[in-house]
Parts: structure tokens; sequence; C-alpha cells
């Protein structure tokens, strides 16, 4: 009884997938093609977005996988940047979707000749590949790309961004969104504090612009020298004030020190940041009794974060924002790609 019940169920979690699928919203998402920032979405393509990853997370609890709503399509993965999460999640987000996905490796591939990103795309676009996944050191890469595919034969091809420079990782903000949503069921009047290193996070940058029309109040905390300058907008609030920005906080997303995106110049150090910035156990007390720690990763351990409280299921949902990466990236892939 009870396997028919579940068979029941997993039926009808198909059935709303498709359903979602189905929607004006992604039907407008399709028509927009790519995924660059989150900016560049309305509030409906958002909720969309989160709605089909969760329902995606369901039918994995319910072992409907693996899918088959991406058969014989193929997605490229080129990371011009060291990745472990996003990269790996892209892939395994593919494969469970049914698609074939290709990383590039690009120090032997022809960029080390001075192929340019439109060149590589079109020539992955000409062997089938239908979206390809960027992270670029620059800024615009993903934006720039999807403009200069435009009217050219390659200009079918879905660009997702999966990190550009400072700027942008739109996927990972949409995870974090799912995790606390999980966690507290909406996100409405929620006080939300990013600490760390923001004048070099794209994941801050992403975050500031989709978590207060979500209905966040968000507070972005950081050391003076490592505080960036162009997230004063609506909704966001700025303090170099530790006690402030942990107060009442109902989350508290922990960002790594950027040392490799740093200008040679900015030397920090270390023990004055851990003294007055590393978020621990002991430095939880203003926050709400139900605060939630999360963390994009890779983690710094024992600098921006402590080891225990990282490691700590009480507070910690950093596993968890790892496991939901799938379950975004394989909702894109799936809104993008999907013949609906």
């Amino acid at each position: 009884m009870g396997t028919k019940l579940d068979e029941k169920k997993t039926k009808t979690d198909t059935a709303s997938l498709f359903e979602l699928l189905g929607s004006s919203a992604a039907k407008n998402l399709r028509e927009k093609k790519h995924l660059l920032e989150v900016d560049h979405l309305d509030k409906e393509e958002l909720e969309l977005i989160l709605k089909t990853a969760a329902c995606l997370k369901e039918l994995k609890n319910r072992d409907a996988y693996p899918l088959d709503l991406l058969r014989g399509k193929h997605l490229a993965l080129t990371f011009y940047e060291n990745s472990t999460r996003t990269r790996t999640s892209f892939s395994i987000a593919a494969t469970n979707l049914g698609a074939n996905s290709v990383s590039l490796d690009i120090s032997t591939s022809s960029v080390q000749k001075g192929e340019s990103l439109k060149d590589t795309a079109l020539t992955l676009g000409a062997m089938g590949v239908e979206a390809l996944v960027i992270r670029h050191a620059s800024d615009q890469a993903a934006e720039n790309l999807a403009k200069d595919l435009v009217g050219s034969r390659g200009e079918n091809i879905s660009i997702i961004n999966a990190g550009a420079g400072r700027h942008a990782h739109p996927t990972q903000a949409l995870l974090d969104c799912l995790t606390m949503q999980e966690d507290c069921g909406s996100l409405e009047g929620k006080k939300v504090t990013i600490l760390g290193d923001t004048k070099y996070s794209r994941v801050a940058r992403s975050n500031a612009r989709l978590l207060p029309g979500m209905g966040a109040k968000l507070t972005i905390c950081s050391p003076a020298y490592l505080t960036a300058t162009d997230l004063n907008m609506p909704g966001v609030s700025i303090t170099s004030n530790f006690e402030e920005a942990m107060t009442d906080a109902d989350f508290v997303m922990v960002l790594r020190i950027q040392l490799e995106r740093q200008e040679e110049s900015l030397k920090i150090d270390r023990d004055d940041y851990i003294r007055n910035f590393q978020l621990n156990h002991d430095r939880l007390g203003a926050a709400s009794s139900t605060v939630k720690i999360l963390h994009p990763g890779p983690v710094n351990r024992d600098l921006e974060l402590s080891s225990a409280l990282m490691d700590d299921p009480k507070f910690s949902l950093i596993e968890t924002q790892v496991a939901n990466g799938i379950f975004i990236r394989m909702a894109i892939l799936a809104l993008l790609m999907t013949d609906c």
C-alpha cells in the first residue's frame, strides 16, 4: 500500500513539474533565453525557479531520478576560473535531467591559442551545444557573450552565468534564497546579514539584488577596507559595526576573504580580522535564537568562520546550500532547455 501511495504521489509531483515548465512564466523565461543576473528576472520568474527547484527536490526524495526531460540535449561547462561546487552541481544537474554535459578544459583548449569567447561558443554550438555555462574573471563576460551571439549562428545558445568577476553569481543567490525559504517558510521581514569580504564578492552583489525583493531586510557588514561601495541600494543597510549587524539576525551569510581578487597593495591582518569579524559560537549572542549560518564556500576555516560553528548542525545550513545548488541548477536547465 505504501509503495502505491508513493507512486501516486510521484506522478502528482511529476504532473506539477510539467505544469511549472509549461506555465506562462516559463515561456517568458525561455524567450529571454539566458540567465545573466537575478535582476533580469521578474518576481514571477524568480518564484517559478524556486518552485521548480523545490519540485525537483521532492522528486529526488521519492527516488524518481534520473529524469528524461533533456534527453539528447547537450550543454557545455566553460569555466575560466576554478570551481568545485558550481561546476560539479551543474554536471550532476545535467545528468539528473538526462542531458549530456561537456566540460571544457580551458588549459588545453583553443582558448590558449587566443580563441575568443564568441568563437568558442560558436564552435560548441556547431557541435550541437544548446546551453553554455560560463564562469569568468571578467565582470561582464556572460552578458557580453550573450550580446555578441545576437544575429550570429549561435544566437540560439542559452548563456548561463556561473560567476562573473566581482559582479554576479545568480545561481548562488537563488540557492541561498531557496535554502533560507525552506528553513523559515518566507523571507518577508527576516533579517539577513552578509558578513565579510563584500568588496570583492559577486555573491554579495547578486544577493543584494535578490533578497530585498523577496521581503528580506538585508544588512551588509564588512571592515572598511573590504566594504563594497556599490551596494547602497533600497532595502540594503551597510555597516562596519559587527554587533549592529548581528542584532536580531535570522540568517548570517559569511563570505570568504577573496585573496585572489584583491589588489596587491591590500594587506589583511589575519589576527585583527579574526578578533573583530570572525563568526563563532561566542558571537551569536545578539542574533535571533533561531539564527542559521550560510556560506557559499569554499570556507577559510577558522578565519571568517570557526570550524566548530561551521560543523554545528544546530546552526549551519552550509551542506543544505550545496545540495540545493543541484536543484536550482536543474531548475534553470529544465526551464531554459525543455521543449514545452
